[in-house]
This record gives structure tokens, C-alpha cells and sequence, in this order.
């Protein structure tokens, strides 16, 4: 049975915590958007007159580098926040979001959200319960780029990708989200070249190998200890 609305807002963490005939107020500010692969859903300061749920697919965050290049700041899986810190800080997006896959949004009214926060300040902890791991997150990528080299953050990357949404085999973790080199270059911080490098030296050890559904961690123990 396809879920309802109300029932993908259920499942957002943040608002586990709100009775479910209290989130039916919001309902009525609540609109769905289908979103081909490669469709943009908003762009770097475009006002922010929604916040997003990602109700399926999976969506990439990006922002322009010094270069011309693009930074990937973050992937985004199902019943996550989109766009939630613009709805409280500027009003204006502060990176790009874009389909990695065919997926699906629910729109919630930015003003709705606000007043809807006020009256729940339960909501409103957890929100900066969010905040504060998006910063941790975002000092921990800077650290990364300062402190380990490109195999390091390469595997470090591989191993983040395949538990939030790699599929568990009998031959290891099964990564079938497909990024482009550029991309997980992006997601990485380096070049592509340096990073097409790092997974042949991890293919030659037997860590990783490529197959018809995607890229199959098979020693998720060994990438570990190369981090550090």
C-alpha cells in the first residue's frame, strides 16, 4: 500500500515524537513533487519558501567550489530534512539539491513549519539536536580534507556509503547507488584522478570489485584500517 503523507512525516525523526492527529494540521500545507534523476529541487539562494521531506529516491547537496567545481556536502536518504536551517536562518537555500535517482518530495510550507515548531517545542529540540550534528559533520569532513590522504577519505566515503545504503550480502556490502567519478570525487575532496586511483589500489587488494548492480564492498574490515 502506497503511504500516505502524514505517514512518510511519521517517520522523520523529528517529529516521531508528535502525536500523529497533531501532524494532520499540517496536512493542508503539504504538497508532493516527483523528481526525475538529474532534476534540481532548489538551487544555492533560491528563496526558501518550503522545507522538504524526502519521501523515496535519494537527492545530492552541492555548492559551487572556489573553482568552479562542485563541493558535495551531503547525500540525502528517505525521511530526512531538506532545506529546514534556510526556513530559520536567511530564508534563502544555501546549496543545491539534486536527484541522484527518481525520487520523491513532500513540500511543507516554510511559514506553516515555523508556527507549527512554536506550538512544539519538542520538535524545536530535536531540530537543534540536527543542527548540531550537521556541524559536527561538516568539521569532521574539514578534518578529513586536513588530516588523511585521499585513500583514507576515499575509503572512509566507500564505508559511509555502504551502511547508510548499501544492501547487506553474503559477499559483503552492495552499494547500488550510482555515482558518477566526478561525484564521488565531490564527495570525497580531491580529484577524480587521485580517487580513480585509490579504488584501483583497494579493486588490486580485494577490497572492492564492480558489478552489474553496483560497487560490492567485500572487505568492509580492511577499508576500515586504512583510514587511520
Amino acid at each position: 500500500m502506497r503511504p500516505t503523507a502524514l505517514s512518510i512525516l511519521g517517520r522523520v525523526p523529528l517529529l516521531q515524537l508528535v502525536p500523529f492527529g497533531q501532524l494532520e494540521g499540517l496536512g493542508r500545507y503539504i504538497h508532493l513533487r516527483r523528481l526525475p534523476r538529474t532534476e534540481i529541487l532548489y538551487r544555492t539562494d533560491d528563496p526558501a519558501t518550503n522545507l522538504y521531506v524526502l519521501a523515496s529516491g535519494c537527492l545530492k547537496l552541492s555548492t559551487p567550489g572556489p573553482e568552479g567545481d562542485e563541493v558535495l556536502l551531503g547525500l540525502v536518504r528517505p525521511y530526512a530534512l531538506l532545506g529546514e536551517a534556510a526556513v530559520f536562518n536567511s530564508r534563502r537555500h544555501t546549496a543545491t539539491a539534486i536527484a541522484l535517482v527518481e525520487s520523491e518530495v513532500l513540500g511543507i510550507n516554510a511559514n506553516a513549519f515555523v508556527d507549527f515548531v512554536r506550538h512544539h517545542p519538542e520538535v524545536a529540540l530535536r531540530l537543534l539536536e540536527s543542527f548540531s550534528h550537521q556541524l559536527q559533520r561538516a568539521q569532521e569532513r574539514m578534518e578529513d580534507i586536513a588530516f588523511l590522504d585521499v585513500p583514507a577519505r576515499v575509503a572512509k566515503r566507500l564505508i559511509e556509503l555502504a551502511l547508510e545504503f548499501g544492501e547487506k550480502t553474503a559477499q559483503g556490502y552492495l552499494i547500488t547507488l550510482r555515482l558518477t567519478q566526478s561525484e564521488l570525487a565531490a564527495l570525497v575532496g580531491a580529484s577524480r584522478e587521485s580517487v580513480n586511483k585509490a579504488l584501483r589500489l583497494f579493486a588490486e587488494k580485494g577490497l572492492l570489485r564492480s558489478e552489474r548492480r553496483g560497487l560490492l564492498i567485500t572487505d568492509l574490515a580492511a577499508l576500515q584500517r586504512r583510514i587511520y
